[in-house]
């Protein structure tokens, strides 16, 4: 009590320094109260949000990002970097140049697929302008096969085999005559039957020498045999070119297809053998005789069979096809399918059948069949390459058989596979009897040769073909076409 009262006496006497004490001891609790408590708080909320943020940040800093391989094949790359403005626009950046760069191969692909190969007549495809060309189209298709054959380059910028038949028996005939002449001159006044064992020995060996340089200059004076007689091309010819019918448009355009598969094959025989070097010919090319072209049916643009690919023994040779019972069948099928693409009869309100249908179409037209549901998918059954026609290309094959010198069949191989997008299937040798072509006229020189038979596969991409198909092809593959196309315009035909 003593030390309180000293206390109080103390601050009786001394007011202000007591006020100030009070004064101090309030001011730090509002302090307390009012400042230090609510900013912990506001200081712990901005270190709460701050830390949210950084993480976030963190986020951004340490992202997988996936992008694509540096190579087509390979797969995409994830990569961590940091997502900002910059990194985004640099990631725009690779995603533009690589559709540019994917564009750029795929308009190199069809450029070189497209190559050489041009409609056999302007104004023929998809319909034609004027209504004689599907005739003129028959010469010419003739003439552009026989120009593949020719000594010189054509007018059509088709390659060329510089080929030659062997001497015909009436021509070795002759050429054996001559011989026979001087003989029968330098051993006048006798006869072949007056001379000894001996001199008729040497007699018959100038006629065989003189025949075998007979035959050497014709393998000489040619790069390749091949008959050049129309009736013993060794080309695919369709049927229609010597038909006084008018062809329908989806025959000729079968047959432009069919053209432009054996224009490439008559490329590579003619890259493989130099054609355009007058130093080589028969006794000196790879590939001494074109024996056939068979191009493999008539529907593979899809209208017959996608593209599929048929075996040696699941096709018979071109002299039993009958291409005529196949197009008849294509004809049937297209009647059938065009019946549930017709407008109903407005009066009786029922659909003409397909026999009436064929029935009322005009010379030269087609009915139109419907797309198929589904594209065909990859198959290993169908052909080694599991390809067949789809929306992007359409799958042709074609079976080859040359002679050939046996040492220089990867060369030939190796040509087929520059000239277009070609691939061989099959393979097949036999011996040939080079005694017995001779008989025939036929001189290939010192080479060792055998008969070769290739099956192989040719792709034609639709960003080109798409654009030349007759409407009804276009229907029967599956080919998109605007309303407009969805009926032809009076007086054309629909074919």
């Amino acid at each position: 009590m003593k030390h309180v009262k000293h206390l109080l006496e103390w601050a009786k006497a001394n007011p202000m320094t007591v006020g100030s004490a009070a004064v101090i001891v309030a001011s730090l609790s509002v302090w307390v109260l009012l400042v230090w408590m609510p900013g912990s708080r506001f200081q712990a909320d901005m270190s709460k949000q701050a830390n949210a943020k950084l993480s976030e940040i963190n986020q951004y800093a340490d992202a997988s990002v996936q992008i694509p391989a540096p190579e087509s094949a390979g797969d995409p790359q994830a990569v961590q970097m940091v997502i900002n403005q910059s990194a985004i626009d640099k990631l725009e950046w690779v995603q533009q140049r690589i559709q540019k760069e994917s564009q750029a191969v795929i308009d190199q692909a069809v450029t070189f697929n497209r190559g050489a190969h041009r409609p056999m007549l302007d104004g023929l495809f998809p319909q034609p302008i004027r209504p004689d060309l599907p005739y003129t189209a028959r010469e010419r298709y003739r003439e552009m096969m026989a120009a593949m054959l020719s000594e010189q380059p054509n007018a059509f910028g088709l390659p060329h085999l510089n080929a030659g038949s062997p001497p015909t028996p009436a021509e070795i005939t002759e050429e054996l005559s001559k011989v026979d002449q001087e003989i029968n001159a330098e051993i006048s006044p006798r006869k072949i039957s007056d001379l000894s064992p001996a001199e008729q020995r040497e007699m018959s060996g100038r006629r065989s020498q003189r025949l075998k340089e007979f035959l050497t200059r014709r393998a000489r004076g040619i790069h390749v045999y091949a008959r050049r007689e129309p009736s013993a091309w060794p080309l695919d010819v369709a049927g229609w070119a010597y038909d006084a019918r008018q062809p329908k448009l989806s025959e000729i355009w079968r047959s432009q297809m069919s053209l432009w598969v054996q224009q490439d094959i008559v490329a590579a025989i003619g890259r493989v053998n130099r054609v355009d070097d007058p130093t080589q010919d028969v006794t000196t090319a790879p590939v001494k005789r074109l024996v056939s072209i068979e191009v493999v049916g008539p529907g593979y643009v899809g209208i017959d069979n996608g593209g599929t690919f048929l075996t040696q023994a699941g096709r018979s040779s071109s002299s039993s096809y009958d291409a005529a019972a196949s197009s008849a069948a294509y004809d049937a099928q297209a009647a059938m399918l065009a019946e549930a693409m017709r407008p109903p009869d407005m009066e009786g309100g029922s659909l003409p059948s397909a026999s009436s249908a064929v029935a009322a179409a005009p010379q030269g037209e087609e009915p139109d069949p419907t797309p198929p549901a589904e594209l065909p998918p990859v198959d290993y059954a169908v052909s080694p390459t599991g390809r067949s026609s789809n929306d992007q290309f359409d799958v042709w094959h074609a079976r080859v058989t040359v002679v050939i010198d046996s040492t220089r069949i990867p060369q030939f191989l190796d040509a087929l596979s520059k000239v277009n997008f070609i691939t061989v299937l099959q393979v097949s040798t036999q011996d040939v009897d080079e005694y017995q072509d001779l008989l025939q006229g036929y001189v290939y020189g010192p080479d060792d040769v055998v008969e070769l038979t290739l099956s192989i596969e040719t792709v034609w991409l639709r960003a080109w073909t798409a654009s030349l198909m007759p409407r009804v092809v276009k229907l029967a593959v599956g080919v998109p076409q605007p309303e407009a196309e969805g009926a032809a315009p009076e007086g054309e035909a629909t074919n």
